[in-house]
């Protein structure tokens, strides 16, 4: 995120450490102001603002938004840095028009964790968007969640899983044509009913081109998230290059036709490739060991 600075330079490094490029003046690019009680009426309008207000005077904030109404106002640095990644990040709802094209559903799997599933899906959302998709990345690891982590968003989410209508607000745009949508906060993964997510998925289709739903590890004993494989257009098992790879992938394709995917569907990421270890053929060749034909 590219922000203007007026006058809080002294938070400029914490800002870069959380990623963001601090602009010096004004520019076509940028994407929000921070600034303070001197600095905050020099701020250019139509830019979302964050102003520090030191001191502990809280009077301040509506000395500030008597004149700003739409400025957020922070008495701490942290509480402000945290903030201001989430709040830029929230979706017009106006910029997502109803989608009249046929919605394409990515999902992942893998029988554990440490193989690359979410950086694989991270990688197709961002690539998909870049080409011009409307895209989601729908992070459904209800118990290991951390899409929004990888963003720099901290905060609160709320529990869109029961009830749709809150899904337009629990969305953020991410970058130009990506969306994400992350895990509800607090929330208990046998709490949730295989009609709830199957209700999203239908709301976001009908919403963007293509979703991404990144998905917890051993998925066969959620049954939540078996819609989301039955519905899927394309499932890929991202599967690192080891000999122990061989055993597990075999049992992959009973899971996932266990949970609705058919064969046609199926797909096989191999992570961190190197042709001197075990080749993709014999990864392919474990996967069609128990297809049903």
């Amino acid at each position: 995120m590219r922000i203007l600075n007026l006058g809080t330079h002294d938070i400029t490094i914490e800002l870069r450490n959380q990623g963001h490029i601090i602009v010096p003046e004004l520019s076509e690019s940028v994407d929000s102001v921070v600034c303070n009680i001197d600095t905050y009426k020099l701020a250019p309008d139509g830019l979302p603002m964050f102003v520090l207000l030191t001191g502990g005077n809280k009077m301040m904030i509506w000395r500030v938004q008597k004149d700003y109404p739409e400025a957020h106002c922070y008495m701490d640095t942290k509480e402000l840095i945290n903030e201001l990644t989430a709040k830029v990040y929230e979706v017009d709802i106006a910029e997502l028009p109803i989608n009249k094209q046929d919605s394409l559903i990515v999902t992942s799997y893998a029988n554990k964790g440490g193989v690359g599933k979410t950086t694989t899906a991270l990688s197709i959302a961002t690539v998909v968007a870049e080409q011009g998709a409307k895209t989601v990345i729908v992070d459904m690891d209800y118990g290991g969640a951390n899409l929004a982590t990888f963003y720099n968003i901290n905060r609160e989410f709320i529990n869109y899983i029961a009830d749709t209508s809150l899904l337009d607000k629990a969305l953020f745009k991410v970058q130009g044509n990506l969306y994400l949508l992350p895990s509800p906060t607090d929330i208990v993964p046998n709490s949730i009913e295989p009609n709830n997510i199957y209700k999203i998925l239908m709301a976001l289709k009908a919403k963007f081109q293509v979703i991404v739903c990144d998905t917890p590890p051993s998925p066969w004993d959620k049954k939540y998230i078996h819609p989301v494989y039955a519905n899927s257009d394309i499932v890929y098992a991202v599967v690192k290059q080891e000999k122990f790879s061989i055993a597990e992938v075999k049992t992959y394709s009973p899971q996932l036709m266990a949970m609705g995917t058919d064969r046609d569907r199926m797909r096989i990421v191999l992570n961190a490739y190197n042709p001197k270890l075990i080749s993709l053929q014999q990864i392919e060749a474990a996967l069609n060991a128990n297809l049903k034909l």
